[in-house]
């Protein structure tokens, strides 16, 4: 079909994005044909029931102006792309459907009026992750987890693993992720949103990465299979551009290792669905700690296990500080030599009290006999030797140590 034979010389220039939150195991079928009845190209994913309400994401198309674009057949053989007013779009579902539509525009109800605050609600957890876990490369200093903290608004969980830490929120998993606390070169978080999983991370060179398995985008199609626009495309040409696509160039080049673990990291990527071995598989293709993957499936509890340790949000300068009272209060072991009242301690320890009593009393006639003798017919020197030989014995080493109690002679 020749240009001339098209409604307009329109085409797509970006895309727009909106949320459908309504009730009803029937819903995400009513917006589809809601939307093919207004001639709406789009692609929809329903998020996972949350509570009485169903939410929707939708990807339609916009012109340069931003105005959302509908396929328009003004008669056989003449279509092509025509503007839509977004806030009258938006207003005409939201009174068919019966719902309310978060769009870039504002929120949209069915009365008009604000939303209440049960919609209000699940609007906020539309979408919302429901496990947040992620890798920090913090090293041996664990201790700087509290000024992740601090930046994340929260108190985390972590416990060491490998070169780094695994780290959980305390509190809201959305928050954290919000907050990019936890991006830093080399980190890798895990999540889990209803029956979606998904992998990120974020590096000087890309600022941040996400991929996400178990998305279900379902395209809308108004069209005719055989339409063109004025480009001589069809409308699901268009539409696969709406449609995420794996990008596997920004892992490899994060995440260098051998070829063999590079490949397995780009067929993981290239998959559109996830099992319960997703994550351990992506963990060995980076070469993470399998704690992270045993964490974030859910297979350990973080929280409460061996070495994990509670993080409140703190400065640099408090972990400093922390970090030396810590010093200030352990315990310092000096050396024997250093502490002569616990050599004596260890000597008479070693040694009987009868012994001991002997030793005294001889050390007792030497010193008499030295006073009221003095030099006894030359015999000064036999004395000094005496005494030698009883302070020899006294301070001479004996196998048996303070410490030992359980009757081994130490070596």
């Amino acid at each position: 079909m020749s240009r001339d034979n098209q409604a307009g010389a329109l085409a797509p220039s970006d895309e727009l994005s909106f949320t459908v939150l309504g009730r009803g195991g029937n819903f995400t079928a009513r917006l589809k044909a809601a939307l093919v009845d207004r001639r709406v190209p789009a692609v929809v994913l329903e998020d996972a029931q949350r509570g009485d309400f169903l939410a929707v994401a939708v990807r339609a198309f916009t012109d340069e102006d931003g105005h959302p674009l509908r396929w328009e057949t003004s008669e056989p053989g003449r279509h092509g792309w025509e503007r839509v007013e977004a806030v009258t779009l938006f207003d005409e579902l939201s009174v068919e459907l019966g719902c309310v539509i978060a769009s870039p525009a504002g929120l949209h109800s069915p009365t008009g009026s604000e939303p209440t605050s049960a919609e209000a609600a699940a609007l906020e957890a539309s979408f919302s992750l429901d496990a947040f876990t992620w890798f920090s490369p913090v090293g041996s200093e664990i201790e700087v987890l509290g000024v992740v903290a601090k930046r994340a608004g929260q108190a985390l969980v972590g416990r060491a693993a490998g070169a780094g830490a695994v780290v959980e929120p305390t509190g809201s998993p959305d928050a954290v992720y919000e907050s990019m606390a936890w991006a830093a070169d080399g980190a890798l978080f895990l999540a889990r949103s209803g029956k979606r999983r998904g992998a990120g991370f974020a590096s000087k060179d890309h600022p941040l990465v996400i991929h996400w398995w178990d998305e279900e985008w379902v395209s809308v199609d108004p069209s005719n299979p055989w339409d063109m626009d004025a480009d001589g495309r069809h409308v699901r040409d268009w539409l696969d551009l709406l449609l995420p696509e794996a990008e596997t160039e920004p892992w490899t080049d994060s995440f260098r290792s051998d070829g063999g673990n590079l490949e397995e990291l780009r067929i993981l990527l290239r998959s559109p669905r996830s099992d319960d071995a997703t994550f351990d598989r992506l963990i060995r293709a980076v070469g993470l700690p399998p704690l992270l993957a045993d964490v974030a499936s859910g297979r350990v509890a973080l929280a409460g296990s061996d070495g994990a340790t509670i993080f409140e949000p703190n400065t640099l300068w408090g972990v400093v500080k922390d970090a030396v009272k810590a010093e200030a209060k352990r315990p310092v072991e000096y050396p024997t030599w250093a502490r002569p009242c616990a050599v004596w301690e260890q000597h008479r320890n070693r040694r009987s009290p009868l012994y001991l009593a002997l030793s005294g009393v001889a050390l007792g006639a030497f010193v008499l006999s030295v006073v009221v003798f003095g030099d006894d017919n030359g015999l000064l020197w036999l004395k000094w030797v005496a005494l030698a030989v009883i302070v020899f014995d006294v301070l001479r080493p004996r196998k048996k140590a303070l410490e030992d109690t359980s009757g081994v002679e130490a070596p």
